[in-house]
């Protein structure tokens, strides 16, 4: 007898990726660019998102490593997640500069 497994069901999850699922969805980005972009208080945002301040940091310093690597000249294709990581350094960074022209205007009137 063999105990062999179908090849079949180990060919449907070849393409998967071992482990959870990521935590960091466009809605996360969205929220959490919101938060960081008005306060810069990583503790608050995570807490307010419901992550932990150092996943948070762990996605913030990997996405900077990201955009250094991209701007070395390193061409290559990105992972759902590391696009997803570039998105949230964008989207905090859009934040960020709408709330510094919010208060520069504030400053001017």
């Amino acid at each position: 007898m063999s105990t062999k497994k179908s090849n079949k069901s180990s060919q449907k999850y070849r393409h998967r990726k071992a482990g959870r699922p990521t935590l960091l969805t466009p809605a996360l980005i969205k929220k959490l660019a919101l938060f960081l972009g008005n306060s810069r208080d990583t503790t608050f945002a995570a807490a307010a998102c419901g992550i932990s301040r150092q996943t948070l940091n762990d996605w913030l310093r990997k996405a900077a490593n990201l955009k250094k690597a991209g701007t070395a000249g390193q061409k290559r294709q990105l992972t759902p997640e590391q696009a997803n990581l570039i998105e949230l350094s964008n989207a905090v960074e859009m934040e960020v500069a709408r709330r510094e022209l919010r208060q520069t205007a504030f400053r001017t009137n």
